[in-house]
């Protein structure tokens, strides 16, 4: 017996299981397991797996409690001895193989799988994976795999994949162009903002041959990043060219982001 038939098994990979053909060890096994979401020291002991109830009864200083299946998919289990591995292993199906390497993949960018949805975190993997493969994924999935970074905060990350995306485009092309602006977004989010000003500095004065959707994107990252720049070295000229590309925008695309613009660039200029 070794020290890896006793490491803690994600709840994730355990529901998974409890919908397998061999969900009826796994319930076994789990008597006796201990759960918890955070902290090790602070988990309760499994004492019941219902199978016709989508929850695990636990029971933490003589208190039972119902731990449903959402709540225990976000946190790990401590197994009470090999029985639970060789459970899961019986469970296991080529989908599992694939989320589990979806995980791994995602982990060595600093990103858990769990952020994301089951195929999304595929899709994001697999862009990771042809990308360090020197292969460029479809715009499509480009375009996707950078929005679910975005939205998912994690813009540091998203800059090395950008970056690499950038060297296999067409140079100055439409797909190149619009890949520096989503770069320069990720570096202003993540506090490199004289990276971004140098990005979009350098795309201002080629932005009448980008296409009107392309350029009102711009627009507003541009003004944005003059704002943020205002807001670090005090020079009065960022906030004159940002309402110069804010209108930009406006005229282009009069969105909520736009107004937002507007507004905060307002409240700049008050403080000035």
């Amino acid at each position: 017996m070794t020290a890896d038939d006793y490491q803690d098994e994600t709840g994730e990979e355990i529901v998974r299981a409890l919908r397998s053909a061999a969900a009826e060890a796994v319930r076994k096994a789990l008597v006796g397991c201990r759960f918890y979401r955070d902290d090790p020291e602070d988990s309760v002991e499994i004492i019941a797996v219902p199978a016709e109830e989508r929850v695990l009864i636990a029971r933490h200083e003589g208190l039972e409690r119902r731990l449903p299946h959402a709540l225990f998919e976000q946190g790990y289990v401590i197994p009470a001895g090999p029985g639970l591995r060789a459970a899961l292993a019986a469970a296991r199906t080529p989908e599992d193989e694939r989320q589990d390497r979806a995980a791994i993949i995602l982990a060595r960018h600093r990103i858990k799988a769990s952020a994301f949805s089951v195929d999304d975190r595929l899709m994001l993997a697999e862009a990771f994976d042809t990308t360090e493969a020197n292969m460029l994924p479809g715009a499509a999935r480009r375009l996707r795999s950078y929005q679910l970074l975005r939205d998912g905060g994690f813009h540091r990350q998203a800059i090395p994949l950008l970056q690499r995306w950038i060297e296999m485009l067409p140079l100055d092309g439409p797909e190149a162009v619009t890949t520096l602006i989503e770069l320069a977004a990720c570096y202003r989010h993540s506090g490199q903002i004289e990276r971004a000003l140098g990005i979009t500095g350098r795309l201002a004065g080629r932005a009448r041959a980008m296409r009107p959707g392309t350029r009102a994107v711009f627009a507003c990252e541009h003004a944005a990043i003059l704002m943020d720049m205002f807001e670090r070295d005090g020079d009065r000229r960022r906030l004159a060219e940002a309402r110069q590309w804010a209108g930009v925008a406006w005229r282009l695309d009069p969105s909520d982001y736009a107004s937002q613009l507007y507004q905060r660039l307002k409240s700049l200029e008050a403080m000035a």
